[in-house]
């Protein structure tokens, strides 16, 4: 192999996954390829039915039942045998044989690279998807939080979503109580209902509305109070008037017109306050401002002892002065929770 073509194809497997489908055999392999990891794999008599792809076995991420394809494709019992081998080597290359929710048949660089009618080279092909504009593909909780917003975020604002922790805390609790947040992993009582028919949908706070995230989260009236109160805090400890809003105190995208420091206070708030409505889950009980506090000073303290372990960064120095002459402005005791640190 020329030192070249090994170069190209390390570079290849770095960067195809932003190209290609997340498994390691595209959707668009040709069925015969199969043939080298199984030499009985008999794939012409799949080709005799106009079958030379992966994809056209597939749909929604997932390999279609022989029932299904027979159906469709007119293929004779004398296939199911084969069928079984494929479906065997798929399991143990690591593609899925169950449906994968939301996930495409097909990216759009592998339609580009079936598509016969297109006369441009392989190269043309990759510099043309370089500098056009990347298809972006939503998530299902993606789209629920745009339905919720009212708006769609931008992929950047995703992106600020996705990496709020790496400049905000060093706390792995921290951001599994934001990534389940993030994807709406919280079995509120509208999800419970339909997975079990004797579950009531509404909230269990107010008894009257819907119990789905939003409501949960944000709009039931018993909660509102919360959200209140960690807007004052915020105000009065950075100083900085942030209007309350979803992708703030839930998502966490804060503004970019405020300091790095501001921007850690307030993640270091909003997750205490994420933190102490997740601890009273199914119950009528909100967390109360003193609660709130009390739990944001363990955190904004024990990123203050986590930074002299390290090399302590001037952005947590910031956020811990501005929280200390919070404290000291507003009389409060600076105490830890009967917690575990979160």
């Amino acid at each position: 192999m020329l030192p070249t073509t090994k170069l190209m194809l390390s570079i290849w497997d770095k960067n195809k996954h932003r190209v290609c489908s997340r498994y390691k055999w595209s959707p668009a392999t040709p069925l015969k390829t199969l043939h080298t990891l199984d030499p009985s794999f008999n794939y012409k008599i799949w080709a005799e039915h106009d079958i030379t792809h992966l994809h056209q076995l597939t749909q929604d991420g997932s390999l279609r039942s022989f029932k299904e394809l027979q159906t469709h494709h007119n293929i004779p019992n004398r296939a199911q045998f084969s069928y079984m081998q494929l479906h065997h080597t798929l399991q143990t290359i690591d593609t899925p044989t169950q449906p994968v929710t939301g996930e495409p048949n097909l990216t759009h660089f592998e339609t580009k690279c079936l598509d016969k009618k297109k006369q441009n080279k392989t190269i043309s092909l990759c510099y043309n998807l370089l500098i056009g504009k990347p298809q972006t593909h939503l998530w299902g909780f993606q789209k629920e939080w745009h339905t919720d917003i009212g708006r769609e975020l931008t992929p950047q604002e995703w992106g600020r979503a996705f990496l709020a922790h790496k400049s905000a805390t060093r706390c792995a609790s921290h951001l599994e109580i934001a990534r389940k947040l993030l994807y709406r992993w919280h079995l509120t009582p509208s999800k419970l209902n339909k997975m079990y028919n004797n579950s009531e949908a509404k909230c269990w706070r107010c008894l009257k509305a819907k119990g789905d995230t939003l409501h949960i989260w944000w709009t039931c009236p018993l909660i509102r109070p919360v959200w209140e109160a960690v807007e004052e805090i915020v105000t009065n400890s950075t100083g900085v008037m942030i209007q309350p809003s979803i992708e703030i105190y839930l998502l966490h995208i804060s503004p970019q017109n405020i300091t790095k420091s501001v921007r850690k206070l307030v993640y270091l708030i909003t997750i205490a306050a994420s933190t102490l409505i997740a601890r009273q889950w199914k119950s009528p009980e909100i967390p109360t401002k003193t609660e709130i506090i009390a739990l944001a000073s363990t955190n904004v303290s024990y990123e203050k002892f986590a930074g002299t372990l390290g090399q302590e960064d001037r952005t947590t120095t910031e956020a811990y002065n501005m929280w200390l002459q919070y404290e000291q402005a507003t009389h409060i005791t600076h105490r830890h929770t009967t917690h575990d640190p979160p």
